[in-house]
């Protein structure tokens, strides 16, 4: 019996503690969330036919990659005109090389 009170006394030291709370709270919304989106997880797929839409609006030859380029050299001459700096510059090279092998290798597989 002298173990259980002291188990006791513990307890309400611990619950006590400010982060202890944080803690449960998140575990509580955290239980929350998981099983609200459960049923979701087991569903069939609704988006397995929108993958060729997307490829034809955001892959390599649409025209959403030409005006993100165009806006990308935009940018980086308008960042090095004012500020001098040769980064800018060398930004453009890194994202257009960056976005040319990230979307056909990551994105549309």
């Amino acid at each position: 019996m002298k173990k259980i009170k002291k188990v006791k006394s513990y307890l309400r030291k611990f619950a006590k503690n400010k982060s202890f709370k944080k803690v449960t709270t998140f575990l509580t919304l955290a239980a929350i969330w998981g099983f609200y989106t459960l049923p979701a997880l087991a569903d069939d797929d609704d988006l397995k036919g929108v993958m060729e839409g997307v490829k034809a609006t955001f892959g390599a030859d649409s025209t959403f990659i030409k005006l993100l380029y165009l806006l990308e050299i935009v940018v980086g001459v308008y960042t090095y005109h004012k500020t001098k700096n040769l980064a800018a510059m060398l930004g453009i090279i890194f994202i257009s090389t960056f976005l040319t092998y990230a979307l056909p290798h990551w994105v549309f597989k």
